[in-house]
């Protein structure tokens, strides 16, 4: 099984970027180990589409592949906000927020303090997590 084209790309960035940028991306896939797990388990055993003859007792090749998809495209998340993250100052991800939910306005969203709250949660995110 092959890297997702979308998974190779932004490693390819990142490494663009050096070591520690990889460096940290394991990092930050390291902490979501135990949700990939749980993801995993649950479409390995608790999800598993009925079979004929009911043989629950391991789960196919199909099911196998589907578990491991949809943790995949977990890691493929992580590593895209990881990227952003790394790649773009927090106060010009907020304004990009600020100008996407702009015409949210007229039901009472207010976009700038959404965008505000979300680069404060940017910068805090790299000291939390350590």
């Amino acid at each position: 099984m092959s890297l997702h084209p979308v998974l190779r790309l932004l490693l390819l960035m990142m490494a663009r970027h050096g070591r520690e940028a990889l460096s940290r991306l394991v990092k930050a896939v390291r902490r979501i180990r135990w949700l990939l797990l749980s993801i995993a388990v649950i479409y390995l055993l608790v999800a598993p589409e009925p079979r004929p003859g009911g043989n629950w007792a391991w789960p196919s090749a199909n099911e196998w592949v589907l578990a491991l998809r949809r943790a995949g495209v977990l890691v493929i998340l992580v590593s895209a906000v990881e990227f952003l993250r790394q790649t773009t100052p927090a106060v010009t991800t907020a304004a990009a927020i600020a100008a996407i939910l702009k015409p949210f306005r007229w039901l009472g969203f207010d976009p700038e303090r959404f965008a505000m709250r979300t680069a404060m949660t940017l910068d805090a995110v790299p000291r939390t997590a350590e």
